[in-house]
């Protein structure tokens, strides 16, 4: 059994202080030395940063705008012209010696025949008009995928996309940590609806990289406009990460 002798309170009350000072110290260096290994490593394994081209070109070399509306040509309509008039002719006493041969009695069905030829008021006697309806033809519907952008592509807009979901990305802890701040560039490519369709970091620190994508993939926009029209576009915003 262990005998301290005449260790008590007051003995051990005056050298805890320096105990619980040393022990401080052994744990921050400790903590300073995995940090330093850690971030060296990051360091050493970083991929270069990539450059991407930037073509610029001026609004007043694009072409004037396709044609909002297009014009379909009407169905044109064909004017028959005057039916002739029939040899039936309508009987009346005459003299046999006058009676011509070819003339002949028209029939109750000829007759209303007849009457349905003459053309009515305001059409002109005997014109009659067609109008050919345009035959509808079955057609295969092929739906156009949306075209998408490259990266570093220039689109022109008129009017810039507009954040309206950004969440806060989440710190990562092992930077919490450290104490370690920095600022991550984002790219992504925002279609006609506001989606985001693809995420590139261009730069910044790596250990805030996987957070600043899980932000970016949840935001929402309004989508960039052309011609009064919605256009996919690639946007590069900051995303700081700093301790408050």
């Amino acid at each position: 059994m262990l005998d301290f002798g005449d260790y008590g309170y007051v003995e051990l009350k005056r050298i805890y202080q320096k105990f619980m000072e040393k022990a401080f110290v052994m744990a921050s260096v400790g903590h300073l030395i995995a940090a330093t290994v850690y971030l060296t490593a990051v360091w050493a394994t970083r991929e270069p940063e990539r450059v991407l081209p930037v073509r610029l070109i001026k609004y007043a070399d694009l072409g004037p705008p396709p044609s909002l509306a297009s014009q379909q040509a009407a169905p044109q309509i064909q004017v028959a012209g005057a039916a002739a008039r029939p040899t039936i002719g309508i009987p009346e006493p005459v003299p046999d010696a006058e009676v011509s041969s070819e003339t002949t009695i028209a029939t109750q069905t000829e007759m209303s025949q007849m009457t349905s030829l003459v053309g009515g008021e305001g059409v002109g006697e005997g014109a009659v008009i067609q109008v050919e309806q345009p035959v509808a033809q079955e057609a295969d519907i092929v739906v156009e995928e949306e075209k998408l952008p490259e990266i570093g592509e220039f689109i022109p807009v008129e009017e810039e996309p507009v954040a309206v979901e950004q969440p806060k990305p989440v710190y990562p802890e092992i930077a919490r940590r450290a104490g370690i701040e920095g600022t991550v560039w984002v790219m992504i490519l925002v279609d006609k609806t506001g989606k985001v369709r693809d995420v590139q970091i261009t730069k910044g620190p790596e250990m805030f990289h996987e957070a600043a994508k899980e932000a970016a993939w949840k935001s929402v926009w309004k989508p960039a406009i052309q011609n009064h029209k919605p256009v996919a576009v690639w946007v590069t915003y900051p995303v700081r990460f700093t301790l408050k």
